[in-house]
């Protein structure tokens, strides 16, 4: 489709895709292309699109409207290149074409009538040495100067630019001024399926095209693979060429190919081709094309590591946030329990993690705490867990029985979340006095009482959100004097060493049954020592929390 190119005064360029109908440009932000620039009118033009072409039209702004530095009186049809200021701002149209169709009837021989690895063609290039010969000049070819002059203008073009599709634009409009042709494709390499994709296409000389641009496949891979500019001077006498009516009915004469090489690799390629009425291009133009990719190739490449940088910072600084947040959602201390003695921690994977532990104070002195894990780790699971805690925490209130409360919590996963997508948790309630421990499992790693023995706290129900009809059960136990309830999340027991070897459930239990005489938070900085000698410098492969609870001897 055809497009504006925005440059407003002191900001970086942007580009506007033009819809099939009425588009309002002004300062008021309702408008569809709003313009932050104060010499420009709230209701400032409008572009209509009417029998296959867009037309400019004033809208009686203030300053008045120009086209290519003359001022719009009347409604004006737009042709591409056209160049529209309204205040101290610029806006470039190009008419695009809708699209591309890559031919597999168009195999051109892959050495073509003329082809040159793209070192050797910039090395051996003199520009005014015509292969059509000495005497023979068409003003479309460049002579020596316009080249050097070309290649000139075209650097310093390129330094106003750091996002990428400014630079694609600018480098195929210029292609197309600096060797000019019918129709023009820059496409590029995508970082994730190596496959070529066209990122910016042009019909030069006005009007929108509707039907795909041909390209040979065969003209495509061997610039792609070769690194090798191509130039096919008349595809109509080439029978391979010749063969394809998409090119006799698209009236391609001459085709020329570049890629757009940084000296690492090929990042992408320029395609122009011209009419039956026009010259065929020549070695000239097939040097100064290929100087003018290698140039582009480059800026292309750091423009795209440009806004990886931005991206990355900006989402770097949405994870702090998120981080910041979800550590403001973690209890800031424990609750008054006669008798008991508390101590947890957390450490996520990443800036954020999908574990979650939380205490809540009940009556009658007695206290609950909880624990849970996404499944994956990272942004995603995070925010799950939040949304989790927030409707746990309101459902809480209602006092309701554990089996009610995890079915509504299993119901509201599955509802809130992807198939495939579950969350394993446990929730207790303790009472200090007696030491009696009502709770419910979905699916969460069995929590352990270490005492003379180990006892494990078994799933009343699978993970939240799986099956969310199959329903939970209520278990019941008892903490005696002296005995220590450690929840944990698997990254803990699946914690791996240098020589691939787990933590294991064995190890944390050896370690809380050495500590058992302590208090809480000295069972849990014996753990988080051992946890941490044992995996040495590795890298965490999961979030890790615990909870230790520690029933005191005169409880």
């Amino acid at each position: 489709m055809a497009k504006l190119t925005v440059f407003p005064p002191f900001q970086e360029a942007c580009t506007y895709t033009l819809p099939l109908k009425v588009t309002s440009i002004g300062r008021a932000k309702d408008s569809d292309l709003p313009i932050d620039d104060s010499r420009t009118s709230r209701r400032h033009c409008m572009i209509s699109f009417a029998d296959d072409q867009f037309f400019l039209e004033d809208t009686l702004s203030t300053h008045g409207t120009y086209l290519n530095q003359e001022r719009v009186q009347a409604r004006h049809a737009l042709k591409d290149g056209d160049l529209i200021s309204i205040g101290g701002t610029e806006l470039r149209f190009t008419a695009d074409a809708d699209e591309i169709q890559i031919d597999d009837q168009l195999q051109t021989d892959p050495g073509g009538e003329l082809s040159f690895p793209v070192g050797k063609l910039i090395r051996d290039y003199r520009p005014g040495q015509s292969g059509q010969g000495k005497n023979v000049r068409s003003f479309l070819h460049p002579t020596q100067d316009q080249a050097i002059f070309s290649l000139r203008d075209f650097g310093v073009e390129l330094l106003a630019h750091t996002h990428l599709q400014p630079v694609l634009d600018l480098t195929l409009d210029f292609a197309s001024r600096a060797v000019p042709a019918r129709r023009g494709v820059l496409m590029l390499r995508n970082a994730d399926s190596n496959q070529l994709q066209p990122e910016a296409i042009r019909a030069f000389g006005g009007g929108v095209r509707k039907s795909p641009i041909p390209i040979s496949r065969s003209i495509v891979n061997a610039v792609f693979e070769s690194k090798a500019s191509l130039l096919t001077r008349d595809a109509q006498l080439d029978e391979r060429f010749g063969s394809s009516e998409s090119v006799l009915e698209d009236d391609v004469h001459s085709a020329i190919c570049t890629p757009l090489w940084s000296e690492k690799r090929v990042v992408g390629l320029i395609y122009l081709d011209r009419g039956m009425n026009q010259e065929p291009f020549t070695k000239e133009d097939l040097c100064l094309l290929s100087s003018l990719a290698n140039m582009a190739a480059l800026k292309i490449e750091n423009a795209r590591l440009f806004e990886e940088a931005l991206e990355k910072r900006a989402l770097e600084e949405q994870l702090s946030l998120a981080s910041e947040i979800q550590k403001g959602l973690l209890p800031r201390g424990y609750p008054e329990a006669s008798g008991c003695d508390l101590a947890a921690f957390q450490i996520p994977c990443f800036q954020v993690g999908g574990d979650y532990y939380d205490f809540f104070p009940l009556e009658g002195g007695r206290f609950g705490l909880a624990i849970g894990d996404v499944s994956g780790k990272g942004l995603g699971p995070s925010l799950l867990m939040a949304t989790l805690r927030a409707f746990f925490c309101s459902q809480l209130r209602l006092g309701r029985s554990l089996p009610e409360l995890f079915n509504d919590l299993s119901s509201f996963i599955s509802e809130s979340s992807n198939y495939g997508t579950f969350i394993t948790f446990f929730y207790g309630e303790m009472d200090p006095a007696t030491g009696s421990l009502r709770f419910a499992n979905a699916g969460h790693n069995a929590p352990i009482i270490i005492g003379r023995g180990a006892k494990h706290l078994p799933a009343t129900g699978l993970p939240l959100g799986i099956f969310p009809e199959r329903g939970y059960e209520e278990g019941e136990t008892r903490l005696e004097a002296g005995e220590v309830l450690v929840l944990y999340t698997d990254g803990v027991t699946e914690r791996r060493n240098r020589e691939d070897d787990e933590f294991g459930e064995s190890r944390l239990r050896d370690v809380v049954e050495g500590a058992r005489g302590l208090g809480a938070q000295e069972i849990l900085d014996t753990l988080q020592t051992s946890i941490k000698d044992f995996g040495d410098q590795t890298m965490l492969q999961d979030d890790m929390t615990l909870v230790i609870l520690r029933r005191g001897l005169g409880g």
